[in-house]
């Protein structure tokens, strides 16, 4: 796994994530689905990668910066046509007891295979949380990509 720097600390980010998880459960093993934490891929600040051009209807695929952690699972992702692209909304599974997680954190790319029916300018929306001074509000990020018949 590789090392980076988050924008927050990784007790804020722990933070945001259990703040999203712990409701209360009748089973104690219990996981709760959460909006995946967005972060960017790079130092360019792009929390999603798509091809410059692709072609319509043929499927491609979408890099997604989330982050993630030893006591976070992956859940699937709703992905939905919209009229000018996409939107993919990744999610989290977090239990809804930790108990010794460690504090660790790190990014966790995730590829989305998608079409977008064209030729038109295709939109991929991603909707998922973003940290901003310790608080988790849930926003969306886009990318554009060229469709070509």
């Amino acid at each position: 796994m590789r090392k980076f720097t988050l924008r927050a600390s990784a007790p804020a980010v722990l933070a945001a994530i259990l703040t999203q998880a712990c409701t209360a459960s009748t089973a104690p093993s219990a996981n709760r689905r959460v909006h995946s934490i967005l972060e960017p891929l790079d130092s360019t600040g792009r929390v999603v990668v798509v091809p410059d051009s692709v072609h319509a209807a043929v499927p491609f695929v979408v890099t997604v910066g989330t982050v993630g952690s030893p006591c976070v699972g992956l859940d699937s992702a709703a992905i939905q046509p919209t009229a000018d692209g996409v939107e993919i909304i990744p999610y989290d599974a977090v239990p809804t007891t930790l108990t010794n997680c460690p504090q660790e954190v790190y990014l966790q790319p995730r590829h989305f295979k998608v079409a977008v029916p064209g030729p038109v300018i295709g939109i991929v929306r991603v909707v998922g949380r973003v940290l901003h001074d310790g608080t988790s509000t849930l926003g969306e990020t886009v990318a554009v990509v060229r469709v070509v018949p």
